[in-house]
């Protein structure tokens, strides 16, 4: 994506999106695929987890880190589910996959 493109995206999350800050102790499930969301500030780790039982989920198994910047995608439900754990002071802007569309 260009500079500019990138600029235009950010601007959008910053006027539209819901702030969420999120932590090792609040991670966010990306499991709602109408969902995305910006890393706005620090740094996201992204786990893969299996979800055995309903709310229980299991090891975390790393993937990689998103710095300030990147889009996180939801995947939808299943037996392994994403995981984002931000470091201290993360946070991420949500929208919703229609308002990118529009």
């Amino acid at each position: 994506m260009s500079n500019q493109g990138e600029t235009k995206l950010t601007e959008m999350f910053e006027r539209l999106g819901v702030a969420r800050t999120i932590s090792g102790n609040r991670p966010l499930t990306l499991a709602e695929p109408e969902r995305v969301f910006l890393v706005r500030r620090g740094q996201v780790d992204l786990f893969m987890v299996s979800h055995e039982r309903a709310q229980e989920p299991g090891r975390r198994h790393p993937l990689f880190r998103l710095e300030a910047g990147a889009l996180l995608l939801s995947a939808g439900e299943g037996s392994w589910r994403l995981l984002a754990v931000g470091a201290p002071e993360a946070e991420v802007l949500e929208l919703s996959r229609s308002q990118l569309r529009e």
